[in-house]
């Protein structure tokens, strides 16, 4: 199987478009990285902000439907 997605660099939508696609990786590297430290801060730490700030981060993740 294979998908191929077309982009008309010219139109200032479809380069939108492009650069989310093309930026998806990297956005979803940050996102994780970013739960694994909130992970890391909420389990040896009393930071009881970083538990709270994880658990809204995980709510928008499902809202979006993203897993990581």
């Amino acid at each position: 199987m294979k998908a191929v997605i077309e982009f008309d660099l010219d139109n200032q939508d479809d380069l939108h478009s492009y650069n989310l696609c093309n930026n998806a990786a990297n956005m979803f590297t940050c996102l994780h990285e970013f739960d694994q430290k909130l992970r890391s801060m909420c389990k040896h730490t009393d930071n009881e902000a970083s538990c709270e700030i994880r658990e809204l981060l995980h709510e928008y993740l499902n809202e979006y439907n993203i897993s990581l």
